[in-house]
C-alpha cells in the first residue's frame, strides 16, 4: 500500500521530535512538524488525503468524549482503503493486575512508586504522571480491546484487527493494546 509518495502520519511523535521513519509527517502538540490536538481540532490535511495513521499512546490523552470527534477526523483524512493504527493502555490489564494482586512488571512510574505499591502502579498506568492538572500526560479515556474495536467501527473503519507491539521506541510493555482499522 506504502509508495513512495504516500502521505504517512504519526500523530503524537515522541516527545524529543523524533518519528518512525524521514517519510513520516508528525502532528502533535510538541515537537512536531504540524501542531494540532487530535480530537479538539481539525487535522491539518484535506480529505481523503492520507495513507496510513499512527498514534501510540496518544487516544487515551483525548477527553473520553471526544474519541468518537478524534477518530471521525481520523476517518475524513484517510484515503479509501487507508490504514489506522492505535495503540494505547489496555484498561483489562489493569483489571488483571488487581485481580490477582501484583503489578504485570517492574514500572515504577518514573521513581514515583520506588516500593512497588499494586495501587500507586495502577493508578499510574490509568492516570499516568502529570506532575500539574494541565499537564498533556494525563490521561483522560479508558480502552479494552472490544471497546477499541467498537470505537473504530463507529467511526466508519472496517477490518479491524488486534495489532502487535508498537513500532518506534515507545512500547508501553505489557498494558498496551494496539488495533488497526481500514477506511473502506
Amino acid at each position: 500500500m506504502t509508495t513512495a509518495t504516500a502521505l504517512r502520519v504519526e500523530i503524537g511523535p515522541a516527545k524529543d521530535g523524533s518519528r518512525l521513519g524521514d517519510d513520516w509527517v508528525t502532528v502533535g502538540v510538541g515537537e512536531a512538524d504540524h501542531h494540532c490536538v487530535w480530537g479538539q481540532e481539525t487535522l491539518p490535511f484535506d480529505d481523503d488525503s492520507v495513507d496510513e495513521l499512527y498514534a501510540c499512546h496518544v487516544i487515551e490523552h483525548i477527553p473520553w468524549w471526544l474519541t468518537a470527534d478524534a477518530l471521525a477526523e481520523a476517518f475524513r483524512v484517510l484515503k479509501p482503503g487507508g490504514m489506522i493504527e492505535l495503540h494505547t493502555i489496555d484498561f483489562m490489564k489493569l483489571v488483571r493486575a488487581y485481580e490477582i494482586g501484583e503489578s504485570l512488571d517492574g514500572w515504577t512510574c518514573h521513581g514515583l512508586n520506588p516500593d512497588a505499591n499494586l495501587m500507586r502502579w495502577i493508578a499510574s498506568r490509568l492516570f499516568a504522571y502529570g506532575r500539574t492538572h494541565a499537564d498533556v500526560q494525563w490521561h483522560k479515556a479508558l480502552f479494552d480491546y472490544p471497546y477499541l474495536k467498537e470505537c473504530l467501527e463507529g467511526a466508519g473503519f472496517t477490518k479491524t484487527l488486534l495489532s502487535v507491539a508498537p513500532r518506534g521506541p515507545e512500547k508501553h510493555g505489557v498494558v498496551n493494546v494496539g488495533i488497526t482499522g481500514r477506511k473502506p
